[in-house]
């Protein structure tokens, strides 16, 4: 009776939100493609001044200030792993491409 109708209803509220998360999902992966393909733009400017393509002052002033920003629920450390691997993958890109 009822019970079967809670059922449903969590089911439809569990499916909306996990279309929300996948509507994120590609918007996240747009953005980091985005973010990719600038990071290759620099690389050939570095490539063209001779310059060394990991900044780690850089790095760690992009995570620094990614955490002022952080408002949770990801904890910082959290933060700070996820746009690591970010970084890292576009400065392998870097590297490739020269």
């Amino acid at each position: 009776g009822s019970g079967f109708f809670r059922i449903t209803e969590n089911t439809m509220d569990i499916e909306d939100l996990r279309e929300k998360i996948d509507s994120i999902d590609i918007q996240i992966l747009k953005l980091i493609n985005e973010r990719a393909d600038i990071a290759i733009r620099i690389g050939k400017e570095k490539a063209k001044k001779n310059a060394e393509v990991v900044d780690e002052r850089r790095e760690n002033n992009i995570l620094d200030r990614l955490i002022t920003y952080n408002d949770g629920p990801l904890s910082n450390k959290s933060i700070r792993i996820i746009f690591s691997e970010i970084i890292s993958e576009c400065r392998n890109l870097q590297f490739q491409d020269n």
